[in-house]
């Protein structure tokens, strides 16, 4: 247990930023890759953005797409509880709709 004067680490939290940035950075990455010219003409001109070549903007990529696809599996593990209060509240008037499901 924290004394008084320490405040305790929020995971969810800690976990939802990192979801945010991880998100924000693999997009980033993946709109800088898109737009790079294709295949050897990017290494022939030495194309390079932000001082980061092509083979760098595809590791940043990567390793961002890594970090979302792990966050997003933290998120739901720690978001379980609300999330299926959440279903299991909203799927309540569906299940007296059995004709209207098995259409």
């Amino acid at each position: 247990m924290a004394s008084p004067g320490i405040k305790r680490f929020h995971w969810r939290a800690f976990v939802s930023f990192a979801l945010l940035f991880s998100f924000l950075a693999a997009a980033g990455s993946g709109i800088v890759m898109y737009f790079r010219l294709e295949g050897s003409l990017s290494r022939w001109t030495s194309w390079s953005f932000l001082g980061v070549d092509k083979k760098g903007w595809e590791g940043a990529h990567i390793l961002f797409v890594a970090l979302f696809l792990v966050f997003s599996v933290a998120h739901l593990v720690l978001n379980a509880k609300p999330l299926f209060s959440y279903v299991r509240k909203k799927a309540a008037p569906g299940r007296r709709a059995k004709a209207e499901f098995a259409v």
